[in-house]
């Protein structure tokens, strides 16, 4: 058909019933010797003849699917045309009709990807271990749903030639191109922090549990020596310069594996080992990549993206793997906050993609698996950490699920001699970082069933009060509500793009009866909005207060009525570690009480005196001389001033441990590691005496002459806690410079 100078061919599919999907067409110039060249992709069912052809009558047109990569499209699977031979017909208004066994296929097989994507943060739990087995700490992370976001599917294709493997050379790679920091031989005994300073980073903390080792410390009578290489200090200086979204948790762990497996894999195993591991083809691969589409993040964070693509008429030995990048629209600008070609996360089509980040905004909650037979209100987390974890339950619940614990509204049974403090002992005390004190300030994140709205709960109040032992308030006591301005974040849909906005949830007052009602916070239900995750519905500055407090949660109607559970239908909830995860007891008062230790003081570290063969000297500068054998030791402090805790042989210290570092570039040796206070007594009485070094084992040789300066390190850590880390800034250190010389 033409109209005007140009000439328009319609396409008939033919056979195609009315809902066949038909496949995306190309127009491609096909010349001797050479690959097919795109001329144009086809919109519609017509393409236009282009009036140039004229000049080229012999020349060959092909009809085909439309694709990107002209390498995998074979000649063979075109329809071909030579102008000289049907652009008469074309220019009559001939139709040109596509035989069905040819256009279904090129309809190209289904392609589907999915997976979510996720915002988490690593959490360090202790492990509750039997008495004698080290203490080892678990990687939780906390996780909140991506969404109104982005994703970029792309697909890798590589192309590999297993024979040509050296095994020498892809260790070597993997050391340089994925490890960021060095790996050492298996089983490499324990480790230190690299020098005296704050809490382990989150970096150092992860690393170290990715190596296998432990975070913390396992106490023994008589610790061996620990060396830390300099070197290895500078390399995780570095990789903690880079910051924590360069750490791969996952990859290292995988590598760490891989790289003890390699040290004895056999040449016929490798090509398979490989093949599995798709994180490391390009270090012995030609890998090329492609996007092939973008997916919409779902509310939960999850996606579907799915595709034609052309069959892979490939090599033997190519492998096609898919990786993702992940943006959001963040303060006016697209921002890439998950790129898994840098992380080297790849997936097979099938592979359900779980990717996380620690980037990027969050969205909804993580209402966890509570089952009730009414709406109900708990207290969820303090920081991140489950209130299950909080010793307020001690007596449970019974036969008919209400709990023990709390007597009445104000007041709470008389706790043990734990009772308030953070991951309780549950087996004697066993492991040190338990029964962890609450400090600083304390972020808690409450949990409103949905059904709570048709129930008319409006607002909400959090109040404290001091409390004895007996879980009763002290006397004279008045609770008193937070009151500091609280807003929550949510996603509106703003001038095209997704905007993240603010809104206030008080603290608001009411006149009841005559009465006001102060400290009340608007209840944010997520079926009012899209709430950014991990918000918190109060914040409690605890401040240099040390004791007991119990902590009540209310509800209200709009207009300041408060609302009983048994009038309106609903429970309080207390969360029950004793019997399982996801446990509750119902609490039917007034007021959800929940019973907190607090202590805001810091842990003491002193080093008194440096000791030879046992005796003290306090002088500024010292200068100790003696044969090979002479002992040199420290008289030092180290301890938490626990009051009235009834806890035997418990402390608020979690562990001190004690080090000397020779000269500049000599090693790090930990001498000294304990977990009880040092000495018991306190401030009180005679300093601790150390452990004992010989002078030749901290000079290296027992050669006479042989000299060098020395520092010793005194690190005295906290076991407090505000929910979400370890409070680090309770820590307290010491450290004493020297000279020693052997003489004969």
């Amino acid at each position: 058909m033409e109209k005007g100078s140009r000439t328009y061919v319609e396409l008939q599919f033919y056979e195609r019933d009315a809902k066949e999907e038909t496949p995306k067409l190309a127009l491609y110039l096909i010349e001797q010797g050479s690959a097919p060249r795109k001329l144009s992709s086809i919109e519609g069912e017509r393409f236009t003849a282009d009036p140039k052809w004229e000049k080229m009558p012999d020349a060959v047109i092909g009809i085909g699917p439309d694709v990107d990569d002209l390498s995998l499209l074979k000649s063979g699977t075109l329809l071909k045309y030579r102008v000289l031979d049907v652009l008469d017909d074309w220019r009559r208004g001939a139709i040109l009709q596509l035989p069905p066994d040819w256009w279904r296929g090129w309809l190209f097989p289904l392609r589907c990807v999915s997976g979510r994507v996720r915002k988490c943060w690593p959490i360090l739990r202790p492990i509750h271990t039997p008495i004698g087995l080290p203490h080892l700490p678990r990687l939780i992370q906390r996780c909140w749903p991506i969404c109104n976001g982005v994703v970029e599917v792309y697909e890798r294709t590589c192309c590999c030639h297993w024979i040509h493997i050296n095994i020498r050379d892809l260790l070597r790679r993997i050391h340089e191109e994925l490890i960021p920091i060095p790996i050492p031989d298996p089983d490499p005994g324990p480790i230190v922090p690299p020098g005296v300073g704050p809490d382990p980073s989150p970096i150092e903390s992860a690393f170290r549990l990715n190596r296998g080792e432990e975070v913390g410390f396992n106490p023994q009578p008589d610790p061996p020596l620990v060396r830390v290489d300099r070197l290895a200090q500078r390399a995780y200086k570095r990789l903690e310069s880079a910051g924590i979204e360069q750490l791969n948790l996952d990859l290292q762990t995988k590598l760490r594996s891989d790289v003890t497996a390699l040290k004895t894999i056999a040449q016929s195993e490798l090509a398979e080992f490989i093949r599995i591991r798709p994180y490391l083809w390009h270090l012995i691969c030609h890998c090329t990549s492609r996007k092939v589409g973008e997916a919409v993040l779902r509310p939960d964070g999850t996606f579907t993206f799915c595709w034609r693509s052309f069959p892979l008429y490939v090599h033997a030995h190519c492998h096609r793997s898919y990786f993702y990048k992940v943006r959001q629209w963040i303060d006016g600008q697209w921002v890439y906050v998950y790129d898994g070609a840098a992380r080297h996360d790849y997936f097979g089509q099938s592979e359900f993609a779980d990717l996380r980040t620690f980037l990027g905004r969050t969205c909804g909650q993580d209402d966890g698996d509570f089952e009730n037979d009414r709406p109900f209100v708990m207290l969820q987390e303090i920081g991140s950490t489950s209130s299950s974890e909080l010793n307020s339950h001690w007596l449970g619940k019974n036969f008919a699920g209400l709990d023990l614990t709390q007597t009445s509204e104000n007041n709470m049974a008389t706790s043990p001699v734990n009772g308030g403090l953070a991951n309780p002992s549950n087996a004697n005390g066993e492991s040190l970082l338990v029964n962890r004190p609450w400090g600083s300030s304390l972020a808690l994140r409450l949990l409103f069933h949905p059904d709570m709205k048709a129930l008319g709960a409006y607002y909400y109040r959090i109040s404290t009060v001091k409390a004895g032992d007996n879980g009763d308030p002290v006397a004279g006591e008045t609770p008193a509500p937070l009151s500091q301005p609280l807003s929550w974040s949510k996603m509106e849909f703003l001038g095209g793009n997704w905007e993240v906005v603010s809104e206030g949830l008080g603290p608001d007052t009411k006149i009841v009866a005559g009465n006001p009602v102060s400290g009340l916070y608007k209840i944010p239900y997520f079926a009012d909005g899209i709430w950014l995750g991990g918000q918190f519905h109060g914040s409690w500055d605890t401040g240099t207060n040390n004791g007991k407090f119990l902590v009540y949660i209310e509800v209200f109607d709009v207009n300041g009525n408060r609302l009983m559970p048994n009038v309106a239908g609903f429970d309080f909830l207390r969360r029950l570690a004793v019997s399982g995860p996801g446990s509750t007891s119902k609490v039917q008062f007034g007021k959800l009480a929940h019973f907190f230790w607090v202590d805001n003081r810091p842990v003491y570290a002193d080093i008194e005196d440096l000791r030879r063969n046992g005796v003290a000297s306090g002088d500024e500068c010292q200068f100790m001389t003696g044969r090979a054998g002479t002992q040199f030791s420290v008289g030092f402090r180290a301890f938490h001033r626990t009051v009235n805790s009834g806890i035997v042989p418990e402390t608020f210290m979690y562990y001190y441990t004690m080090n000397w570092h020779r000269g500049l570039n000599g090693p790090t040796v930990t001498f000294e590691t304990a977990g009880a206070n040092a000495p018991a007594t306190l401030d009180v009485g005679a300093a601790q005496q150390s452990n004992t070094q010989t002078f030749a084992q901290m000079l290296g040789t027992n050669v006479v002459g042989a000299k060098c300066t020395f520092a010793v390190n005194l690190a005295c850590y906290a076991k407090h806690t505000n929910g979400s880390r370890r409070l680090s800034e309770y820590d307290r250190y010491d450290q004493a410079a020297f000279a020693l010389e052997i003489t004969a």
